[in-house]
């Protein structure tokens, strides 16, 4: 019965009105498609013992048994009380992952700030005489067999 511009409310129908598909005796029916239509108001909760039911791209609210229907089955609603309240959910879970992620991303970001002033201050304070001594102790006072390139201007020692 979808996208066949049907207008109006679902009934609800109960057992004492007669041999319908709503109601108690809704458990016969195994599915309904009611999509792409332009039904309206509220939905009898009865609706939701149906095993495949889609709803979606209707005009439904669903104050009290939005619960008891699949999201999937309400996509598109206008007043989307199915859809706001999964995407609030959604929301909920995303902004608790921000307020536990974000004192983390602060802290990892501190220390590579102070990691970083750390060596900018090292330089700082260097004073070129160790590294000097180093490099003459590596290179055997320069000896020619640590020489692996000669320049134009200087010799290229491997230390």
């Amino acid at each position: 019965m979808s996208h066949n511009l049907l207008s109006g409310s679902v009934p609800f129908l109960s057992i004492k009105d007669g041999p319908y598909i709503l109601g108690t005796k809704s458990f016969f029916l195994s599915s309904l498609d009611l999509s792409y239509n332009n039904l309206i108001g509220n939905l009898p909760i009865e609706l939701a013992s149906i095993p495949y039911i889609n709803l979606s791209f209707n005009f439904f609210e669903c104050p009290q048994g939005c619960k008891d229907f699949y999201a999937k089955s309400m996509i598109g609603n206008t007043p989307m009380s199915v859809n706001s309240s999964v995407q609030d959910q959604n929301t909920k879970k995303l902004g608790h992952l921000g307020i536990i992620a974000l004192p983390i991303r602060c802290f990892f970001l501190l220390v590579i700030f102070v990691e970083k002033k750390r060596d900018l201050f090292f330089i700082w304070n260097y004073d070129g005489k160790i590294a000097f001594e180093d490099i003459i102790e590596a290179t055997q006072d320069f000896d020619i067999r640590y020489c692996i390139a000669i320049g134009t201007y200087d010799y290229v020692y491997r230390a």
